[in-house]
């Protein structure tokens, strides 16, 4: 799986989910290692615009519920489709 589609699915875990999402849910439905799981929340955090903060308390991600934008993917497809990006636009 490559990194726009892990991002894809840890934005549609994150956004389907209640509660903050741990560690552990992201790494047995990815199937990648607890470093790559940190570096793709990181690019959606830094480079995409991505509300997300971490919650001590229930050890896990989840979106800034303060945050008043709402954040949603748009795929977008520059050259071939092994460079496809998911791109975070705000409404």
């Amino acid at each position: 799986m490559d990194r726009a589609a892990r991002i894809y699915q840890i934005h549609d875990e994150l956004r389907r989910s209640r509660r903050p999402v741990p560690l552990q849910r992201f790494r047995e439905k990815l199937e990648v290692s607890d470093a790559t799981i940190k570096r793709d929340i990181g690019v959606m955090r830094d480079y995409l615009g991505a509300p997300l903060e971490y919650d001590f308390r229930a050890n896990g991600r989840a979106r800034d519920r303060r945050s008043e934008r709402r954040v949603h993917p748009v795929r977008c497809r520059v050259g071939s489709p092994e460079n496809n990006l998911v791109l975070f636009s705000s409404t």
